[in-house]
């Protein structure tokens, strides 16, 4: 669509920083990002999926909110001038994400992101994969008889605006005014992995793509702070619960040789959460694990669960009756990055703030 295309050409025109050319194992970046924020201060991406109910759908108490988490983009609790991007966590459009239903998130999260003039980074979902429409002319993303070609057509197809260009992830570099060091953000396809679920399997397209990128220096450098996005979550006591066909994605997170990420997001299930630092396995790990936040909140539904606070098992915080965007912040030297919830009236919910590896 025009509107995704001209966020686009905004993005390529704020080049300022130019990074290392990535090996051949993975495709072409995005784009470094100059980013908006002034003075130094701390940059800002929004991360949020299971975002916008069908055209028409009534809103409720715990439905169809897209609206309202939309214009989070210009409240200054998510960040203000510097709000870069936002990593969109796959399910950005029910219920099958086909052409005509993307109007209601068009309208809402695709006005605000124009408005905004940020970086759109987007995910696929296991909504995005179930249109089982005849595939259309050019279209690439296909996961047997269904694909995303909804998806596809609205954010496009061009590295530059970070759609899964070869069905496997896609990756880009973020630089904020006064930051010595950039903000890696890896998006995986893993939609797709619920109608072809080899496609997550070791060996499958999905985490060779994820192996490459890790290891590779150039796209993964020692500097960076860096955040996997994908739509499933691996750990989750709540919604979907553990997901053991994603495990081998997890698994491939921590690739030997490579540096660790610091942050996983994912959405699927419908509200915020936020785990322990896991390892591999799924044990806590303070030292080498990795934080996982679920961003589901973003206005399809809430499960609505009357809970927010410390739960009994092992997560740290989740908030289960409450629509919002998950804030992730770095800072201008190089070593810390933060989380938060905001919610749709503006209270900013569950702040950390984590060491870089």
């Amino acid at each position: 669509m025009r509107r995704r295309l001209a966020a686009a050409v905004l993005l390529l025109a704020a080049v300022a920083c130019e990074a290392a050319a990535p090996s051949s194992s993975v495709p072409d970046p995005l784009p470094s990002h100059p980013g908006g924020g002034g003075g130094g201060g701390e940059q800002v991406l929004a991360a949020v999926g299971d975002i916008a109910c069908a055209p028409g759908a009534a809103v409720t108490r715990t439905t169809c909110h897209h609206a309202a988490t939309a214009a989070l983009l210009a409240d200054p609790a998510l960040g203000g001038d510097a709000l870069l991007g936002v990593v969109l966590l796959g399910d950005t459009q029910y219920d099958r994400g086909r052409d005509v239903e993307y109007a209601s998130f068009d309208a809402t999260w695709g006005e605000a992101i124009d408005r905004a003039r940020i970086a759109t980074l987007p995910a696929t979902g296991n909504h995005e994969y179930a249109d089982p429409d005849p595939v259309p002319p050019g279209c690439r993303l296909v996961a047997g008889a269904y694909n995303a070609c909804g998806f596809e057509r609205y954010f496009g197809a061009a590295p530059f605006t970070g759609t899964l260009t070869d069905g496997h992830g896609s990756f880009a570099r973020l630089f904020g005014r006064g930051t010595t060091h950039p903000l890696v953000v890896i998006v995986l396809d893993v939609g797709r992995c619920e109608f072809v679920p080899d496609a997550c399997a070791v060996g499958g397209p999905v985490v060779s793509f994820l192996t490459a990128a890790l290891a590779d220096p150039a796209v993964n450098p020692p500097s960076a702070c860096t955040v996997l996005a994908w739509h499933q979550a691996r750990w989750s006591e709540y919604g979907h619960g553990d997901l053991p066909g994603i495990d081998p994605v997890w698994r491939a997170s921590f690739v030997r040789g490579a540096v660790r990420p610091d942050l996983v997001l994912n959405g699927h299930d419908h509200l915020y959460a936020r785990m322990p630092p896991r390892g591999p396995g799924g044990a806590v790990d303070d030292d080498g694990g990795i934080v996982q936040v679920i961003a589901g909140a973003g206005g399809r539904e809430v499960i609505g669960l009357p809970f927010a606070g410390d739960p009994p098992g092992t997560t740290a915080f989740a908030d289960t009756g409450r629509f919002g965007v998950v804030r992730v912040g770095w800072g201008p030297a190089r070593g810390t990055l933060s989380t938060a919830f905001v919610t749709e009236d503006g209270d900013t919910v569950d702040p950390k703030r984590l060491a870089c590896r």
